[in-house]
């Protein structure tokens, strides 16, 4: 699998063959700058430990004192062949 970055979206790819689109939309907030003004951040990454980066995150950026970093993630089924965001 590949991922590919579109404006605000990201499209994964297996070959040619389009997987999965993303439209993808950063919560509103009127002192957030996500991701450092880097929106089009994300990881293809294994996140259920199968051993296959399928999975994907998305850096929403970092808040507060601590700078600690938030994400999304969507994790593969392979049963459905579909992502499920958790």
């Amino acid at each position: 699998m590949r991922l590919t970055i579109v404006d605000y979206g990201v499209i994964i790819k297996r070959g040619d063959k389009t997987i999965h689109c993303f439209g993808y939309k950063y919560p509103e907030d009127d002192d957030l700058v996500p991701n450092e003004e880097r929106i089009d951040s994300c990881l293809l990454t294994d996140l259920n430990f199968d051993g296959i980066k399928e999975d994907v995150l998305f850096y929403l950026g970092s808040f507060g004192a601590s700078g600690t970093k938030h994400f999304d993630a969507c994790v593969w089924n392979p049963n459905t062949e579909h992502y499920e965001q958790n």
